[in-house]
Formats: C-alpha cells, structure tokens, sequence
C-alpha cells in the first residue's frame, strides 16, 4: 500500500457506512502489509505513522475494535499489529468509569474466549478486558466454556486490580450489574476492602491533609536551602537561570531574584486521571509473568 492507499482506507474506517463484508476486507488488508513492514525497516517507521491513523479510527468505533481483535490477536503472526490497535484503544477506554460494552454477536465463541485471555494478559486497560469479558458472558449466557472463562479471568482481574475492578464494576454506568458472576465477585471485593481498612496501619497513611501539606512545605523548604547553596558555591550556576512551576493548591512558577524567591501564580484548568498498576508487578513479578504467559497461550493450555 502506498500513502494514498492507506489515506483512502482512513476514510473509508471512519467516514464510511459500517458494512460487515467490506469492513472485513479493509481489516484483511492490514494484516499481510503489517507483516512485511515488520521485515523492512526502512519502510518501518514511515508505514507506522500512517497506519496511527487507520488504528485509531478503528479503537473509536466499537465494531470495528471487535472484529479487528478478533482477526489479529487470534492469530499469532498479527499479535504485533494487534498490540499497536490496543494502545490507542487503551487511552480511548481510560477515561471511562465503566466496562465498555462490545458488540460480540459476530463474533465465534472460540475467538472470544481466545481474545479474552490474551486481553488479559497483555494488561489491557480494566475497562476495555473487563467489558469484552462481560459482554462475552452476556452474549452467551448458557456456553459452559464460556462461563468457565468468565470465572477464571474475572478472578485474575478481581485479584490483579481489585480496587478498579471493584469501581467499574459499582458503577451506575455498568450495564451489567444484573450478571450472576459480577454480584459475586462485588460481594468478595467488598469483603477484601473492608477487611483492608480494617487492618493496622503506619502513622504515615493516618496523617491528616493539612498535616501532610504542613510537612511537605518543611520538606520544601530544607530542600531549597540545600539547593541555593548549591547554587551559590557552583560557578555554572552562575551562568544559567533556572526556572521551576510549582504545584500546590495553586500553580505558580518560582523566580528567584538573587537570595528572594518569588512566586508568580498561574491560571491553569484541573484535570486528573488516576491508573491503578497490577498486583503481581509490585509483590512477584516473576510469577505474574508466567501467569501472563499461560493466558496468552488461551483456556485450557
């Protein structure tokens, strides 16, 4: 494919009508180019950045995600473009507050069971594998394979994120509260995070907001004595301006005029977005990775 070929399938994924036979063939079309790419590193990079493009039209729109994970993370030759397809994905489903809900009536039983474990291993957003495998469970409620992976991965998920498990799935936006296996995997976190707050714990974490910002200004201020005698004895520093941006409860950037140090505050708009890490990176990494890898292998394996 040349750049105008890649341009006019942009186009077609996002502009045009949603039609199950041609938006196969545009996605079928991807995959072999992929793989030669990946042999050619001069043609790499340049082919990367336009298929950004074609991958982040098919992350926007939920039918389009569904079949193109379906086609590549299934097939082990496509798993890199697969993976490139979820990280745009990834940031479009991070700013939910609940499990996206997946149009998987089209897709094979065996390749949803297939994508769920490899979604889950890859630690894909909690919103994105924890609605593919919701959806999947209320696609087909009486599949006993598919009962058994929804129970399997929705205590891989309970366990590797339990706090953001826990809200997406008490959200008043999730559709699918009313599911069997979601109300018991509710009751356990519950119980988990009540036990937790339940337990003793350092002094530290029971320090009060205004104790906290009380010893972060102490902090601060030790730092900038040792920092301005730094400077003082340093001769490049007597050649450059430094320049900082400070954040408290206002954000202000510091401008030091010889031994004084003014604060000049800034406008600025609030945003914030927190990302809970999985479990297993921070208490044995190397048992989850070995976890990962046999559920990128799929069920039963």
């Amino acid at each position: 494919m040349n750049e105008d070929e890649i341009f006019a399938l942009y186009q077609a994924l996002s502009y045009g009508a949603r039609d199950f036979g041609r938006d196969e063939e545009r996605l079928t079309a991807l995959a072999p180019e992929a793989r030669a790419r990946q042999l050619d590193p001069a043609t790499q990079q340049n082919w990367a950045a336009a298929l950004r493009n074609c991958l982040h039209a098919i992350a926007e729109t939920p039918t389009l995600l569904v079949r193109a994970l379906s086609m590549w993370l299934t097939v082990d030759a496509d798993v890199p473009l697969a993976a490139a397809l979820l990280a745009h994905a990834n940031r479009e489903a991070m700013t939910l507050d609940h499990p996206t809900e997946l149009p998987l009536d089209a897709v094979s039983i065996d390749q949803a069971i297939l994508v769920a474990y490899r979604l889950c291993s890859r630690h894909t957003s909690p919103q994105l594998s924890l609605g593919w495998l919701l959806s999947m469970a209320r696609t087909h409620p009486n599949d006993g394979s598919v009962q058994r992976a929804v129970e399997k991965l929705l205590k891989h998920l309970a366990d590797e994120f339990p706090r953001t498990t826990l809200q997406l799935l008490e959200s008043d936006a999730c559709v699918f509260r009313n599911l069997p296996a979601v109300q018991a995997t509710t009751t356990v976190l519950v119980e988990q995070a009540a036990a937790s707050r339940a337990r003793p714990r350092l002094r530290e974490f029971a320090m009060t907001a205004s104790m906290r910002l009380q010893h972060a200004s102490l902090k601060r201020d030790e730092q900038r004595d040792i920092e301005r005698g730094t400077r003082q004895r340093s001769v490049m520093m007597q050649m450059v301006r430094s320049q900082r941006v400070k954040y408290a409860s206002r954000v202000s950037i510091q401008v030091a005029d010889h031994d004084a140090v003014r604060e000049v505050p800034m406008a600025m708009t609030e945003m914030r977005h927190t990302l809970e890490l999985p479990l297993s990176e921070s208490t044995d990494p190397l048992i989850g990775f070995w976890v990962r890898k046999k559920l990128g292998r799929g069920p039963d394996r």
